[in-house]
């Protein structure tokens, strides 16, 4: 029998600042408001082991008590009575006929209700959705997998977004959501829309896809949520969502998601609500979109996990959608876990659009044309910039940004200035921030100037130490070149020049003469 432990990893539903739901319901359900652990927890008694190609399952003889072949081809292996689970992962990983061998990692959703009350979905005007809709509102045969606790497939604004999915928890075609926090992740993605109740979902047109791999405890481990991602990709899924993460790399998450990428899918996960950088997985997987979450006035929300795993950022404060809590209802909720649903629906929309588009090309979309936050440029808690629906889906819109620099020369007499100039394509506004390392020091910024549509910059810069310079100019995330000038020759100091004049030109032997006059530089 499995068991949830703090052993060796965990895999969380990463929660974070009270939260407020409503419905018309008098009772709200008690809940407890928790942080991402950066403990990892496992099984105690379980081991996911992968063996090579082509070979026989001897190395697992004598180890276990039962085994079951999950998807992907790894086993998850119950281990004897009486043995260490350190030890018998070190045994099978110096067996040559083992690929890897690891802990059965617990992993979380990322947020838990508090109470019931109804508020303005500030969220979808925030990422301009409004804009984005009459723009294009996507396509019913583009599907979101959302792979959490399951959904509430009878709630009133979901039951018609519904397609078939999977319980890897009890093992059952019903996908059922027994916590909450998948079916408030469903509505946030893809509710249905302009029905005249209810909350509006992102997607708006898109279905749902609910794979169940999450306990009603809001906890499950790596073997289900990795089934849960193949299954999505082997389903047909064209974005997958994954409110749910945990410290501690896993192997078994990474080959699903490697799996889900390779066949096309756009893999979105929350970045974690620990509020610290430690990386959580699967976000921290390479080709997994991160995302962090944004309040109402766009700041960074205190519990929103930063480092480089965050893509893009997305509302994840108190936003309203769906909730099960016994009964069809809607709540209030704040974490990553909100945010990463923002970006799923509009991936999705991505995709119904530009349906040759590849996971890349939807990863570009999503960052190039996200507002940029905080530091100019990519950084580790905005990442690229909060999600902007409108400019992602806007017809002039174009996923590839260019930035040229050029200089008026590649050689200056040091103290003399350099013109720095370039051009952002296509056209843009907003600023350009030139940034130059001198010698073997960092990138330093040097000025920034405001494009204002026209999108050619140039700016005048002294060079005041005798070194190698490199320049380079970024806009948002996107970063020219860099261009090596360098100041050569002693430093020309500056002459004082003074003017002088006198009282008259012809004057008698003997008088005096006033010689007056000023300084006219230096």
């Amino acid at each position: 029998m499995k068991h949830l432990v703090a052993a060796i990893l965990i895999v969380a539903l990463i929660v974070s600042t009270p939260i407020v739901a409503f419905s018309s319901e008098s009772d709200a359900p008690s809940s407890s408001v928790e942080k991402s652990s950066s403990k990892p927890i496992a099984n105690e008694d379980h081991v996911i082991v992968k063996l090579k190609d082509n070979a026989s399952s001897a190395p697992l003889k004598g180890l276990y008590q039962s085994k079951e072949l999950i998807k992907g081809g790894a086993y998850d292996i119950e281990v004897k009575d009486g043995k260490d689970i350190e030890e018998v992962i070190e045994e099978l990983e110096n067996d040559p006929k083992v690929e890897y061998a690891e802990p059965d990692y617990l992993r979380s959703a990322t947020a838990t209700p508090n109470d019931y009350y109804w508020s303005l979905q500030w969220g979808l005007s925030k990422i301009s959705a409004p804009a984005a809709w009459n723009v294009h509102k996507g396509s019913s045969s583009i599907i979101v997998a959302v792979i959490d606790t399951g959904v509430d497939t009878t709630h009133p604004d979901l039951s018609g977004k519904i397609v078939s999915g999977y319980d890897f928890v009890n093992n059952d075609n019903n996908p059922r959501d027994d916590h909450g926090h998948g079916t408030h992740v469903a509505g946030i993605a893809a509710a249905s829309t302009n029905n005249g109740i209810g909350v509006a979902g992102v997607g708006w047109n898109v279905k749902i896809m609910p794979m169940k791999v999450l306990s009603s405890s809001g906890y499950g481990y790596d073997s289900w949520v990795a089934s849960g991602i193949r299954e999505a990709a082997d389903r047909g899924a064209h974005v997958i969502n994954l409110s749910l993460g945990g410290a501690g790399f896993s192997q078994t998450l990474k080959n699903a998601t490697d799996y889900a990428i390779a066949k096309n899918v756009v893999v979105v996960a929350a970045s974690g609500n620990s509020g610290s950088s430690t990386m959580n997985y699967p976000a921290g997987n390479p080709g997994v979109i991160g995302v962090g979450a944004t309040d109402s006035s766009d700041r960074v929300a205190s519990f929103s996990t930063h480092n480089s795993s965050v893509d893009v950022s997305a509302p994840g404060v108190s936003i309203a959608s769906t909730y099960w809590n016994g009964s069809h209802v809607y709540a209030k909720m704040s974490g990553t876990s909100m945010a990463s649903p923002h970006v799923a629906g509009l991936a999705a929309l991505i995709r119904s659009k530009w349906r040759s588009y590849n996971v890349s090309q939807v990863a570009k979309r999503l960052q190039n044309y996200s507002d940029d936050k905080g530091a100019a440029g990519r950084d580790n808690y905005y990442g690229h910039g909060r999600i902007n629906a409108y400019r992602s889906l806007s017809s002039g819109a174009t996923g590839n940004v260019s930035v040229s620099t050029s200089a008026s020369a590649k050689r200056v007499r040091t103290g003399r200035t350099v013109v720095i100039k370039g051009r952002v394509r296509p056209s843009k506004s907003g600023t350009v921030v030139i940034r130059y390392k001198k010698g073997r020091s960092g990138w330093r910024t040097a000025k920034r100037t405001r494009l204002n549509g026209s999108s050619i910059y140039a700016v005048r810069i002294r060079l005041n130490s005798r070194t190698r310079y490199v320049f380079a100019a970024k806009y948002g995330s996107h970063a020219s070149r860099g261009m090596v000038i360098y100041a050569v020759g002693k430093r020309v100091k500056a002459r004082k020049l003074v003017s002088i004049n006198v009282s008259s030109k012809r004057i008698k032997l003997g008088r005096k003469v006033k010689v007056f006059g000023r300084r006219l530089k230096g």
